[in-house]
């Protein structure tokens, strides 16, 4: 589940014009002698300081335009309040859980890109108020905070397109220095003015005199309510009922390839039927999912964040009261990076237990199995030991089903009696007939869902959701990669989150990570010790992108690159069948971000600034099994064999 994306930020054009043409060193339109070390910073502020004009274009033609004006505004306030409360407590910035206490006051809890940037400004805000520079309060807002603000929200943007657009510049600059001079030229430059709202002539880089006197408003911007740059909002309602709703979408069991049935099988096979809480819940995943690949990111002003409004025919409607539906809009936001509004309505017809021609067994653990190599290792080490009980592993079809039950038939040899259901849930394109989202964030949503109810089906009060701790942690590899471009669905603060919610509608099912504090090779190696062999590992599909190829990993995106480093700690090679076997050209863009992660220090305050933290788990105790999850790719980085098309032995 441990996904990787970059943002490709606003609709921005070519910032760069005819420099995308670089793509060696020496083509490079800047004074260089083949080192980074004597690249002129001036120039590369400058041509950082290109995103910057837009950006002051685009708030200047709407002062509201990606919400970033009103966040700071609002974090802002929330600073102040934040320091009032902390400065008679005698805290230190040595003191993580407080600086991380401030972060979540001033931030907030939400994973949208802007939320995301106002965590890492937050942190250094924080930072200063520690460690007493002496700065007023006022000094820390207007001079600090707000400018940070806008320089972590360039350098997002930055990171990754500059390079993909100067693909000679990840030879250069290898850990992303452009992008940090860039943000460090918008801190300087134009923090107070994005903040004050007000515009002064400026003269462009490309020599067009722009102001407040130059250029045509956009149609929409400056106005109440959604401008033509804030996130666009849509309505669904997932309901048997057909609604007399204006500007609402009707969606039903017809959007799906497959009837609810094949999504609940895992269920009622126990002989009775789930809970309604259960129900409810998966029904709520269910029509969330669909939402998600209905409405393409591509029509939002940043080209990632949505608002989106859900309504849902539940069986117990009187459980998901408005407390309840806030923590699922909260839960929603983490793992999409959208914003949520998710309201139900009664009468959903009440579950039916299917009825089985053998006499229903009793299952004692249940599992998600993915055909990935987490999955796999974890369901050996649960079929080598007794539990007195059938195993129930539940997958999700989604064009891996062959790894699945390769790997449902090499535990099947360990030991144990392994019971395997294949759920399906795949939505139909939409009326227009336009192709579905790419991104599927909210999928680990559908899937623990789906999980959960069918372990609260079988009185199971445990489902182990198996994902190494490098990924489910899964920090961004660079500035790009912020909130929910990097996948949170099993982030200990997703976890949390998920089993807060499924306690406030009365359950009683706990998810649970068994591999958080494993890296990828460790859990390689716990496979190989509970009975799997090397081929039954290599056969494994960990692909971020198999749903676009099928059953054969690509061998190129963050998770392959994970999985060719566990293997190679493991195993020694990897003799696994890869799409991409040598990682370059335009397909090693995530090894380029894997390669910027790897040349900067990385450590807590890196996490704080991340996201929230649970109760119970902190960011030193993840830290470890992070920084050795970079010792095993920094040795397949290193070596001649991993990431270059070349085998072992």
């Amino acid at each position: 589940m441990g996904t990787s994306t970059g943002w490709r930020g606003p609709r921005w054009g070519d910032p760069l014009g005819a420099s995308k043409r670089a793509t060696r060193p020496e083509q490079i339109p800047f004074p260089r002698d083949g080192d980074l070390d004597v690249l002129d910073r001036e120039w590369a502020a400058r041509w950082s300081g290109r995103f910057l004009d837009k950006l002051w274009q685009d708030l200047r033609d709407d002062p509201d335009a990606y919400e970033l004006r009103s966040r700071m505004t609002v974090m802002g306030r929330e600073l102040v309040l934040a320091f009032a409360g902390l400065r008679d407590r005698g805290s230190t910035y040595a003191d993580l859980t407080v600086l991380g206490e401030f972060t979540n006051r001033v931030a907030g809890e939400g994973t949208n890109v802007i939320d995301a940037v106002g965590r890492r400004a937050a942190v250094r805000a924080g930072e200063r108020l520690f460690a007493g520079t002496g700065d007023t309060l006022f000094c820390l807002v207007y001079r600090g905070f707000f400018a940070d603000f806008v320089a972590e929200f360039l350098r997002a943007v930055i990171a990754e397109e500059i390079t993909a657009a100067v693909p000679a510049l990840a030879l250069v600059d290898p850990s992303g220095q452009i992008a940090d001079w860039g943000g460090g030229s918008a801190r300087r430059s134009r923090a107070r003015s994005v903040r004050s709202g007000r515009s002064r002539p400026q003269r462009s880089r490309g020599g067009d005199r722009t102001g407040s006197g130059g250029g045509q408003r956009r149609p929409g911007a400056g106005g109440a309510g959604m401008t033509a740059r804030s996130a666009p909002l849509r309505r669904f309602a997932f309901s048997r009922r057909q609604l007399s709703r204006m500007g609402w979408e009707h969606l039903s069991e017809e959007d799906f390839l497959d009837q609810s049935g094949r999504v609940t099988s895992a269920a009622t096979m126990s002989g009775r039927a789930a809970p309604d809480w259960a129900r409810d819940l998966l029904e709520i995943a269910r029509a969330a999912f669909l939402v998600d690949k209905r409405f393409r990111r591509e029509s939002a002003p940043d080209r990632w964040t949505r608002r989106i409004e859900l309504l849902v025919q539940l069986r117990a409607p009187a459980l998901w009261n408005e407390a309840v539906r806030r923590r699922v809009d909260a839960l929603l936001g983490t793992l999409t990076g959208d914003q949520w509004q998710v309201s139900v309505h009664g009468g959903a017809a009440p579950e039916q237990a299917e009825l089985e021609l053998e006499p229903p067994r009793t299952v004692s653990a249940v599992a998600l199995l993915s055909g990935g190599l987490d999955s796999a290792c974890h369901a050996a080490s649960l079929a080598r030991a007794d539990h007195g009980g059938s195993l129930l592993f539940v997958s999700f079809v989604d064009r891996v089903q062959e790894p699945q039950e390769r790997v449902v038939k090499a535990v099947r040899k360990i030991g144990g009696d392994v019971i395997a259901r294949h759920l399906d849930q795949r939505p139909r394109r939409g009326p227009d007939g336009k192709r579905l989202e790419r991104s599927s964030r909210s999928r680990g949503f559908l899937y623990m869902a789906a999980a959960v109810h069918a372990a609260a089906a079988h009185g199971v009060r445990r489902v182990d959701v198996p994902e190494n701790g490098q990924l489910a942690v899964n920090p961004p590899l660079t500035p790009a990669r912020l909130g929910a471009l990097s996948t949170r669905s099993v982030h200990p603060w997703t976890m949390y989150q998920f089993n807060q919610l499924i306690t406030a509608v009365g359950g009683d099912v706990e998810l649970v990570n068994p591999l958080l504090h494993l890296t990828k090779g460790e859990v390689c190696a716990r496979g190989l010790e509970s009975g799997l062999t090397e081929a039954d590992l290599f056969a494994t599909v960990s692909c971020g992108r198999h749903t676009h190829l099928g059953n054969r990993n690509c061998g190129c995106c963050f998770p392959c690159l994970v999985r060719r480093s566990g293997l190679l700690r493991a195993v020694g090679d990897d003799r696994s069948d890869y799409e991409q076997d040598k990682v370059e050209g335009d397909k090693a863009r995530d090894l380029r971000a894997v390669q910027s992660w790897l040349d900067r220090e990385f450590g807590e305050r890196d996490l704080v600034a991340d996201m929230p933290w649970p109760p119970g788990t902190t960011p030193r105790s993840v830290l470890p099994v992070l920084e050795r999850g970079r010792a095993e790719l920094t040795v397949a980085r290193l070596s001649a064999t991993v990431f270059t098309g070349g085998r072992g032995r």
